[in-house]
């Protein structure tokens, strides 16, 4: 099951480190930054979520995105379920956030490949996300990865 130890993943141009709390920091600072760029605020309790992500939990996982001299650039979190729909475990990519500077070098695209590799092989049989209403850009660059848009509305309560 996808809820054991995270392993590190290491690919020709980054590296994917379990998120540890001597990042937390960087990683909150990420976390506005991709906020604010779809004119959001980064709310208290995503704050509270990442530090709990660094304690580790067995609801999902984030990595730190880093170059291969360890330099993190960004940030991934994927959340665990499970659905009948899709006969089993599923996954949700809840964050996945590239520094500008570092944008537009296929970093992305290596993190969605090893996710992929690294879900599947771990009996998870789907992916989804959420993409901002008018943000073509991340909806052309997930569509080439495989993902295709939903008939059904997402919808959400919170606690």
């Amino acid at each position: 099951m996808v809820t054991k130890a995270r392993p590190r993943f290491r690919s020709s141009a980054i590296r994917l480190e379990p998120i540890a709390a001597k990042d937390f920091p960087l990683l909150v600072r990420f976390a506005r930054d991709f906020y604010a760029e779809d004119g959001r605020a980064f709310p208290a309790r995503g704050r509270r979520a990442l530090a709990a992500l660094t304690r580790g939990t067995p609801h999902g996982a984030g990595y730190m995105i880093c170059l291969p001299d360890g330099l993190p650039v960004g940030y991934v979190v994927i959340s665990y379920g499970f659905s009948v729909e899709f006969g089993g475990p599923d996954s949700f990519l809840d964050d996945l956030y590239i520094a500008p500077a570092h944008r537009n070098r296929g970093l992305g695209s290596r993190v969605l490949q090893r996710l992929r590799s690294v879900l599947h092989g771990h009996g998870v049989r789907a992916m989804h996300l959420q993409v901002m209403p008018g943000n073509n850009r991340a909806s052309r660059f997930y569509a080439r990865h495989g993902f295709v848009a939903s008939k059904l509305k997402f919808m959400s309560r919170v606690f």
